[in-house]
């Protein structure tokens, strides 16, 4: 349910001031001349900084430390909220408890199960308690050591959809002719052949070829992701964020929660993707016509008809070829019939030898 995860701890500059005086024993002044500096220059790359080498030496050996439960860690210096973020970034997977594990599959996700959560949170905890011990006040400690007084600045929540591996090329063709663009959600059209990617300022909507992508990034275990389709709902903004748990009124550990995960990844889809499955021309227009009144079937199958001439869902909907209102209408009738509206072209069908395509959308709802 959750792949990754960024999320930022915000620090004083009195305790940053004590984080380096500790580690490095550098000078109060010394100290706080560097905080001002890194303001100014809002980045991390003054490599004759005798400070700025110790904090890069510190934070390599730290993840080397955490290599397999932290992704990343760097620090930002701001100048607008007066605050020192530690940022850190997780793969959610490798909280997983080990008697949960699944080892012939290396990329299951975390399943937001409170044990899953109650493991994660507890090393969270002891990964952020030694950056700053004997650094700030007991109280503050603490503070900085519970999940839920971080600030999230990103998730990504996930669900593994397994299809046969051969058709996985044909399923991304299929969703990329049946995706609208919606919410300003736009569709990125560089992804068009090995993936599915929508996304705005804040949002990114993703299904790709999970196989394809360990490959590509020589990961480990590559034969466990064959026939895996990887959907991805990214919120990468913090405000995205913030407003999600006001408006739900929830904390961080809250936004892990089964539940809360499948109702995002469901949101999305609904918005976004088709819930039918995906049929050839003939097969199609036989359902309409055994389950609608002959006036309603010819409306219905011209419907199709008219989305194969633009090749895809979200040209068909741009054209005048209807009110919005009324494509949108029909899009919904398709889906409570449990039909894609972006039917496999004929050459598909032949080269794949299927004439239908059960849409993996089941698998979230089972």
């Amino acid at each position: 349910m959750i792949d990754t995860a960024t999320l930022a701890l915000e620090v004083t500059a009195t305790t940053f001031v004590n984080f380096l005086r500790k580690n490095f024993n550098f000078t109060e002044e010394e100290s706080v001349g560097y905080i001002c500096a890194k303001r100014r220059k809002h980045s991390y790359g003054n490599t004759n900084s005798k400070i700025d080498t110790a904090v890069r030496n510190y934070i390599y050996g730290y993840k080397r430390q955490f290599s397999f439960e932290l992704k990343n860690l760097r620090i930002l210096f701001s100048d607008k909220t007066g605050y020192i973020y530690f940022i850190l970034s997780f793969h959610f997977n490798d909280f997983i408890p080990y008697n949960m594990r699944n080892s012939n599959n290396p990329y299951q996700l975390f399943n937001s199960t409170d044990e899953h959560i109650d493991t994660f949170r507890r090393n969270f905890f002891y990964l952020v308690y030694p950056l700053f011990l004997d650094c700030c006040s007991k109280d503050e400690l603490e503070f900085y050591t519970d999940f839920n007084n971080a600030r999230l600045w990103r998730i990504d929540y996930s669900f593994n959809l397994q299809v046969p591996e051969a058709l996985v090329p044909l399923y991304l063709h299929q969703f990329n002719g049946s995706v609208v663009e919606k919410n300003r959600l736009k569709k990125t059209t560089r992804f068009k052949y090995n993936s599915v990617h929508l996304h705005n300022k804040s949002t990114a909507v993703v299904i790709y070829d999970k196989y394809a992508e360990v490959i590509n990034n020589n990961r480990p275990s590559p034969d466990s992701a064959r026939g895996m389709l990887r959907y991805e709902v990214r919120l990468r903004k913090a405000k995205t964020i913030t407003t999600l748990k006001d408006k739900y009124k929830l904390n961080n550990t809250e936004l892990l929660k089964c539940d809360f995960a499948m109702d995002i990844l469901l949101k999305y889809w609904d918005l976004l993707l088709p819930t039918g499955d995906f049929y050839k021309g003939t097969a199609a227009n036989k359902k309409i016509r055994d389950e609608l009144s002959p006036r309603q079937a010819n409306k219905l199958i011209n419907f199709l008809k008219a989305i194969q001439e633009k090749h895809s869902v979200n040209t068909a909907r741009k054209a005048d070829t209807c009110t919005v209102k009324t494509f949108d209408s029909n899009l919904t009738t398709l889906n409570t019939m449990d039909i894609a509206p972006y039917l496999i072209p004929i050459h598909k069908c032949r080269d794949y030898g299927v004439s239908t395509l059960i849409n993996p959308y089941k698998q979230m709802i089972a």
